[in-house]
């Protein structure tokens, strides 16, 4: 089986930029094959900047291109001022 299944993934990843971004996945599904990460149960994602949540979530680790769908909130904030 190509799929690895995950239950309360936590990532954290360098942006373009070396920021920190943290990922948060109730829920997640990594297809090998494809290298695509799937989240269906929810999805926040955190920069030092902005929040975004909503409640599916598709990135490409090769591509790095990512999409977040159903609910989706974004807040944006001045720099270091999130937790």
């Amino acid at each position: 089986d190509a799929n690895v299944q995950f239950t309360n993934l936590k990532l954290e990843a360098l942006d373009e930029e070396d920021r920190k971004i943290f990922v948060e996945l109730p829920q997640s599904l990594f297809n090998l094959d494809s290298r695509i990460l799937t989240g269906h149960k929810g999805a926040l994602i955190k920069r030092s900047d902005f929040v975004i949540t909503g409640d599916n979530i598709e990135f490409n680790t090769q591509t790095r291109f990512g999409t977040i769908r159903g609910n989706v909130k974004m807040v944006i904030s001045t720099e270091n001022t999130l937790p």
